[in-house]
């Protein structure tokens, strides 16, 4: 069995205009002219679904994705599995103020967990849109876990939610002080029961402590 898995990120949706320069059905294209065209598909979107971590961004990603999904089972006669992570901009910075100083401040209080927690409060729009497609099912958890069967084979798909301790702004100042609690590391090294893992998170591992 062949199991493409294609990826996708920074997509960055707000309005419904953006759906047509996707060019779903060019993507689609190109998956179903390959030589040897795969059995099934697992579609990766690794984080910046939305611009701003709106409701309404996220009605606008939730229209692409099933119509990209319909066009795919049309067009190839074969369905896809879907995994998402959150980004930077999957948080809502309405009404939230954090720089620099005070995520500092969180590591040498030992208070960070209680930044991590705002930020998660931050997120609620994106965890209903994740949700909707079976990710992060747990009550806004960090690391949610996905196994997909096929026949006799599974692959088991480790989903991090690397966005808290971001900064507003683009620049890289929050470069190294992105966070992974002990408990979440456990979660991700205990992986799943599957033949094979995948980790998926928007930031690099080189940007986190843990």
């Amino acid at each position: 069995m062949k199991i493409l898995i294609f990826h996708l990120s920074d997509i960055h949706l707000s309005e419904e205009r953006q759906i047509e320069l996707l060019h779903s059905d060019k993507i689609i294209q190109t998956l179903n002219s390959m030589e040897n065209a795969a059995d099934e598909y697992i579609i990766v979107i690794s984080g910046d679904v939305a611009n701003r971590g709106y409701k309404n961004h996220y009605l606008v990603a939730q229209k692409w994705i099933d119509k990209f999904l319909s066009q795919l089972v049309e067009k190839t006669g074969k369905t896809a599995s879907l995994v998402i992570v959150p980004g930077n901009h999957d948080i809502n910075f309405d009404g939230f103020s954090i720089d620099l100083d005070k995520v500092k401040d969180g590591y040498n209080s030992n208070r960070i967990q209680d930044h991590v927690l705002d930020y998660i409060s931050h997120m609620n729009s994106f965890y209903n849109f994740a949700l909707s497609y079976k990710c992060f099912d747990k009550e806004k958890s960090i690391v949610s876990k996905k196994c997909v069967k096929y026949d006799e084979l599974s692959i088991g798909i480790v989903l991090v939610n690397s966005a808290p301790l971001s900064l507003l702004g683009g620049n890289a100042d929050d470069m190294g002080y992105h966070f992974l609690s002990d408990d979440d590391l456990q979660q991700i090294e205990s992986l799943t029961d599957c033949d094979f893992n995948i980790l998926v998170m928007h930031h690099s591992v080189v940007d986190l402590i843990v």
